[in-house]
């Protein structure tokens, strides 16, 4: 009787140092809760769970993925959540595994499944982007984490929320499964589309206002030539301005991307000196999620590419 209450006092002190490793399970004839670190996850999430999981952004609206960390208001959000999807890659300014332990979620790291092959590290990009020495680091490989900014990386993305969703809910596996065949059909018809009228234009040669484009350019044939904010947020100095304004000259780039979210004032004073178009394309990095949100948005920002490029 003893040594069963020892073995019962040592099971209590140890699930108490550790917080327990359960995840909150799924009550049969409910629907899951998922929180999203990112806004085009919770986008992409919808997309794939249609009107059978509740789909939550972890962070406000307007918040920064680059320089975010969770509120003890935000934490809240995922009490009762089933999985806690992240972007990975080092996007996340926060520990997503502790704070997904602790609210007894499944961490679900969207981009774990994406081939390393497949991701772009700065010394493979092929732009000419000034070097402030103290660029933001993306994850312990340094890959560029704007994976979802291409059609295939935002497949896999979406491809990582199905499968989990079908290993938490196998009951409704034929749903998700339809929802992501459906969007993968969508988004490939629009990438076959723009890709052939990219090609018929001779692609472009463009500057971004930060470094969220390199899988975007390679998916279509697009040319990266600088990045205004190294640093997201840091604007550059004047001698990196003349930098970046020598390179788009020599390059002969057509445009200057902005992005909504960001401070744009400089990446409009260096195109207005460079006398380039800027074009607004927006990475999905704020804004209310919805479902069709990522599909729309990636459609506007090609067709405004293409409409600068049109003679």
């Amino acid at each position: 009787m003893k040594k069963l209450v020892f073995a019962a006092l040592v099971l209590t002190l140890v699930t108490a140092c550790t917080g327990g490793n359960e995840t909150n399970r799924l009550a049969e004839g409910a629907k899951p809760k998922i929180v999203a670190a990112q806004v085009h996850l919770a986008a992409l999430a919808m997309d794939v769970a249609g009107d059978n999981a509740t789909v939550v952004l972890l962070g406000s609206t307007e918040s920064d993925p680059h320089s975010y960390e969770p509120t003890v208001e935000d934490r809240r959000k995922l009490d009762d959540a089933h999985l806690f999807i992240t972007n990975g890659l080092g996007l996340e300014n926060f520990e997503a595994e502790r704070l997904a332990k602790s609210a007894g979620a499944l961490l679900v790291d969207c981009s774990a499944e994406i081939p390393k092959s497949f991701l772009i590290r700065p010394e493979e990009e092929d732009h000419h982007d000034h070097d402030h020495g103290d660029g933001h680091g993306h994850g312990d490989e340094e890959a560029n984490p704007h994976v979802w900014l291409s059609v295939e990386g935002a497949l896999s993305q979406a491809a990582a929320v199905r499968d989990a969703l079908v290993r938490l809910d196998p009951g409704r596996k034929e749903k998700y499964e339809a929802n992501f065949k459906e969007l993968k059909g969508e988004l490939e018809s629009m990438r076959d589309e723009f890709a052939s009228e990219f090609k018929r234009l001779g692609g472009c040669r463009f500057a971004s206002n930060h470094d969220a484009f390199p899988y975007l350019a390679r998916e279509f044939g697009l040319e990266q030539v600088g990045t205004v904010q190294a640093t997201p947020g840091r604007d550059p100095g004047v001698a990196e301005r003349r930098e970046l304004q020598a390179a788009l000259e020599k390059a002969r780039a057509q445009a200057v991307f902005l992005e909504p979210g960001f401070s744009d004032s400089a990446a409009k004073a260096i195109a207005e000196a460079a006398r380039l178009p800027t074009v607004i394309v927006n990475p999905l990095a704020v804004g209310e999620p919805a479902a069709g949100m990522y599909a729309r948005k990636m459609r506007e920002n090609l067709t405004g590419i293409r409409d600068v490029l049109e003679p």
